[in-house]
């Protein structure tokens, strides 16, 4: 009797390139795809996507050339949901603002294990705080003496949209110092962002630093506040960054 076509050990080459071996069949429509590169795995596909050669290797670097969706329980849209996946969306646009160089961003970095996806969901609903639709994926408040910003575990937190939009700081250019603009008649405004639309206005000073200080000392105190009033929500380590809140001049 003739092999059935597609039937165990058939072996292929993925529109991707990547050679692929038919390793079981869970039904006539659905079998067991092994990969051995870049990572050792078995994707479970669909015999309609094999005959096409339409399968994707789960840890081929195909986004932004550099991140991967990996192996596992997390996918970036979930059955039964017309919506993406929450922890996909903002990995997706973490992602996208680092490697698109978006202005603020140029500077930043992934870390390696972020840049499997599997890893980052596995954080993200470990935070009690995910279901928040409206908090925010921040990388400031915790990084510490970090010479440039990181996404990672460590350096990471979700907070509400009100205190992430207080942490951002917009440098005013024309090379002054951050919450500094400067007027027509060469006096300097300090203004800080509490998070609601308008900022308010803290002064006109002679100087840059005489501004700055203004403002600086506007921030912390600012962040003391909501610190206290998301005290109830907030993790113990964001309640005590706020606190202890140093605002720089960069």
């Amino acid at each position: 009797m003739p092999p059935i076509l597609f039937d165990v050990g058939y072996k292929d080459v993925t529109l991707e390139g990547f050679p692929i071996e038919v390793v079981y069949r869970i039904s006539h429509k659905q079998i067991g795809v092994l990969f051995k590169e870049p990572v050792e795995c078995v994707v479970e596909v669909e015999l309609s996507h094999l005959r096409r050669r339409n399968i994707r290797n789960p840890y081929f670097p195909s986004i932004y050339g550099v991140a991967c969706m990996g192996v596992g329980k997390y996918f970036s849209r979930n059955k039964g949901e017309s919506g993406m996946d929450s922890a996909y969306r903002h990995w997706f646009s973490m992602l996208a603002r680092v490697y698109k160089k978006e202005k603020g961003y140029e500077d930043c970095k992934i870390a390696e294990e972020w840049l499997n996806f599997q890893n980052f969901a596995e954080w993200w609903y470990s935070n009690p705080h995910h279901v928040n639709s409206f908090w925010c994926l921040d990388k400031d408040l915790l990084r510490g003496e970090n010479r440039y910003s990181l996404y990672s575990p460590e350096t990471c937190c979700i907070i509400p949209k009100e205190i992430n939009s207080a942490i951002r700081s917009k440098s005013s250019g024309n090379k002054l110092l951050i919450g500094v603009s400067k007027t027509p008649s060469n006096k300097f405004v300090a203004q800080i962002n509490t998070g609601n639309e308008k900022s308010p206005y803290l002064g006109t000073f002679e100087t840059k630093e005489e501004a700055f200080k203004a403002y600086a000392d506007a921030k912390t105190s600012h962040l003391k506040v909501l610190a206290e009033k998301w005290r109830d929500v907030i993790s113990e380590g964001v309640y005590f960054a706020l606190l202890n809140y140093e605002v720089s001049k960069e």
